[in-house]
């Protein structure tokens, strides 16, 4: 678990993913497009949990992957929408297109807000786009 840009009071994003390049990948968009929001990442499931689970660590919105070690996003999601409900989500996965689906109607039946899906790899235009739309709602 790594964080940048600590401060009182910001806005925290949550990265969720077992692959370190993507993150970096996903940290530098996140520190372009939202300078002033605080970065934690977990590498799986369960120091997700951990991260969340600490309530002066909670996210304000989760990027999760769906295919991790140790617990898995679908996991991942279901323990979310016990702990934290309406929690933003936005999923990033490599899975299949009827996979993502599938997992961003079982968040919503669950009570999770989801945001937002992304096939990896990504296009970052888009994402930056998406992300840049976010942070100006905030």
């Amino acid at each position: 678990m790594t964080r940048a840009n600590a401060g009182s009071r910001r806005h925290r994003i949550l990265i969720v993913d077992d692959d370190p390049l993507f993150v970096e990948l996903m940290k530098a968009v996140l520190q372009r497009e939202c300078a002033h929001w605080e970065l934690m990442t977990a590498f799986d499931g369960e120091a997700a949990l951990r991260i969340i689970s600490a309530s002066t660590t909670r996210p304000s919105i989760v990027f999760c992957d769906i295919n991790m070690p140790k617990r898995d996003g679908v996991e991942l999601l279901e323990d979310l929408a016990r702990i934290v409900p309406n929690l933003p989500i936005v999923l990033v996965s490599g899975a299949g297109s009827a996979i993502l689906r599938s997992t961003e109607a079982l968040a919503t039946a669950n009570g999770l807000n989801v945001l937002g899906a992304f096939r990896k790899p990504l296009d970052f235009d888009a994402f930056g786009a998406f992300v840049r739309s976010i942070a100006a709602t905030a």
